[in-house]
């Protein structure tokens, strides 16, 4: 077996974050981590054969794909951040601070770029070395500020096993909520406060998981970890301290968690939380506005992309174009067009008449840049 520091989680802790007996099998506990979001299955795996557990030939091939997927994003987040004002979150960093051997699988590479030139640079780069697909665009207004969120796919190598690789980039490093909690464009200097953050963060999508916990846990326990009273002033900072604060008490309620918690650090948290909280409360909430463009944009509400043709091209990597034309916009960008809108749902009338407006504007112009 394999020795482990004080307060670093072990294969056990991982059986009491699923609810399973710690004398049930490996296969009991895998079963149990397949209901999870963020491949936990694999964790349970790497921390299984780190352990000396002999895995089966299935499970020994999963955690395989598992740990090259891992590389080839972590591959490719350095290669990213060694370009000017760009930045990764969370997985590749996070990995960092797990024990030694264990696999923290990531769905995706999350990219932050200071500007959309960078936005685009970081698009184009990806899209010259895969063949990247199913492009994914919003766009959403701070102030007079235009952000973008964009984000390109490819396939695996084993499509039939693995999940399509994709890349997300923004403007903006912390999104928030719509009158709730507005954007925070610019990240801590501090890549640790940055990853804790990003993750804390999530609660405005979904509801905390086991793997938030254990990734809490596991950076609270890193050496490079910051004293609690900056962990606590970053999050006051970022108006996240009431999410950040929920996150620790949910770990503090799973023993096997809590001795490697610091409990100043929600101490600290708890009257910072109470005062964002009062201050949400007494903000106008999300706003209700109806579907028309402008008034969504208008009140920090994203709008989605469109793609108005199949094929994607590599143009000229300058910034992304606005046509308006009555009340829809068309987003003319250095990979293809879109007809921004506030929905999945939109009239087919409308979305030819867009392609039909677009057949009249020129092609976007052709890419200078040298190829990889």
């Amino acid at each position: 077996m394999t020795a482990h520091a004080p307060h670093e989680p072990t294969l056990g802790v991982l059986y009491d974050l699923l609810g399973v007996e710690r004398d049930a099998s490996l296969a009991d506990a895998v079963h149990a981590s397949r209901a999870l979001r963020g491949g936990f299955a694999n964790i349970v795996l790497s921390a299984a054969e780190t352990e000396g557990i002999p895995l089966g030939p299935g499970h020994a091939e999963e955690l395989h794909r598992a740990r090259r997927r891992a590389a080839g994003y972590r591959q490719l987040g350095g290669e990213l951040c060694a370009m000017r004002g760009v930045t990764v979150h969370k997985g590749p960093s996070l990995a960092r601070h797990y024990p030694e051997g264990w696999l923290r699988p990531s769905g995706d590479l999350d990219v932050v770029a200071e500007d959309e030139d960078t936005l685009w640079q970081v698009i184009g780069s990806v899209a010259r070395r895969f063949p990247v697909e199913d492009p994914m665009l919003s766009l959403l207004q701070h102030g007079d500020e235009r952000h973008l969120y964009v984000s390109v796919g490819w396939p695996a190598a084993d499509p039939q096993f693995t999940p399509n690789f994709r890349v997300e980039v923004t403007t903006f490093a912390y999104g928030g909520e719509p009158g709730v909690v507005p954007m925070r464009p610019a990240q801590p200097a501090d890549q640790w406060l940055a990853d804790l953050l990003a993750i804390t963060e999530e609660r405005f999508q979904r509801e905390f998981d086991p793997k938030d916990l254990l990734d809490l846990t596991c950076a609270l326990n890193s050496p490079t970890a910051p004293a609690p009273g900056l962990v606590a002033a970053a999050a006051e900072a970022y108006l996240l301290a009431p999410e950040l604060l929920e996150l620790c008490e949910l770990a503090q309620r799973h023993a096997a968690l809590a001795g490697g918690l610091p409990r100043q650090l929600a101490e600290l948290l708890w009257p910072a939380a109470q005062t964002e909280s009062a201050r949400r409360a007494d903000g106008p909430g999300v706003p209700h506005v109806e579907d028309e463009l402008g008034a969504r944009r208008a009140a920090g509400l994203p709008l989605y992309g469109m793609q108005l043709a199949e094929r994607l091209r590599l143009g000229d990597l300058r910034q992304a174009v606005e046509h308006h034309v009555d009340a829809d916009v068309l987003l003319r960008t250095p990979i293809a067009d879109f007809l921004l809108v506030p929905s999945e749902l939109v009239d087919p009338e409308r979305y030819e008449a867009a392609r039909g407006e677009l057949a009249t504007l020129a092609p976007w112009p052709a890419s200078t840049a040298d190829t990889d």
